[in-house]
């Protein structure tokens, strides 16, 4: 989403047909804009990675943002891309098993600079991933302004059977844990073990992870370009993401987004 009097970006994954998840990004979007009477809020809006699942999620949950769009009344959108269902499907074969459909992209990255939205892969997701992983929404972490990342601090559940399903097999988390289990990228259920794991560690989050109620707030190092938690010291150390190297940088993310 591109919102047009400020030219400010904004980025979500929507895995749900349920609205509030867009309407929250809309609100933190449009928020503090100083509008003169008459004038319309208007954004351009880039949809991209739904395709023909067999469960037919993805076509519900683009309906939903289609619904959404025309009946905001507030809010005018130019849609500039839809790279979804048919368009985005394609057949997958593996030996003795039904072919299946699968998407072409899965993600895509924008240069706010320039203005380009195109296919992206990331083998690098930011810091304290297990973390992020049990809040259901996070608005907004990343600030261009500050060049930080704030993971703000916040209390979770725990699931009592969260031991058990660190003994799943990966089948069994796919197929109770996805939407679209046969195309999940290869860390999935190593990301969902992870967060399972954390609820067992941490039980009391605002105890351990953030140190008296407190953001861990993360700078990225311009010279090794990975993120660094400022006062490291008053918080539990968490596992560092793996930094292997990709053609698409975090660091090269970071520095496109920069005003």
């Amino acid at each position: 989403l591109k919102e047009h009097s400020t030219s400010t970006w904004g980025v979500i994954h929507i895995d749900t047909e349920r609205e509030n998840q867009l309407k929250k990004m809309m609100t933190t979007l449009i928020a503090d804009r100083n509008l003169g009477t008459g004038d319309q809020l208007g954004c351009d809006v880039y949809i991209i990675g739904g395709y023909n699942d067999e469960r037919s999620t993805s076509a519900g949950i683009t309906n939903v943002i289609m619904k959404y769009m025309i009946s905001e009344s507030d809010i005018t959108f130019d849609l500039k891309i839809v790279c979804a269902g048919d368009i985005n499907t394609k057949t997958m074969s593996r030996p003795r098993r039904l072919d299946y459909p699968a998407p072409i992209h899965y993600g895509a990255a924008v240069n706010a600079r320039t203005g380009q939205v195109f296919p992206a892969k990331f083998d690098v997701h930011g810091p304290d991933k297990d973390i992020r992983g049990l809040k259901h929404f996070l608005s907004l972490i990343y600030s261009s302004k500050t060049g930080k990342v704030t993971i703000p601090a916040f209390e979770y559940d725990v699931i009592s059977s969260a031991h058990l399903w660190l003994e799943q097999s990966d089948e069994f988390i796919l197929e109770h844990m996805s939407t679209s289990p046969k195309v999940e990228p290869e860390h999935f259920c190593n990301d969902m073990r992870n967060t399972f794991k954390r609820m067992i560690t941490d039980p009391e989050p605002l105890k351990t992870v953030f140190k008296n109620s407190q953001d861990r707030v993360y700078r990225l190092n311009d010279d090794t370009g990975e993120w660094e938690l400022e006062n490291a010291d008053l918080f539990e150390p968490s596992e560092r993401a793996n930094q292997s190297h990709t053609t698409f940088t975090v660091k090269d993310f970071i520095h496109s987004v920069k005003k």
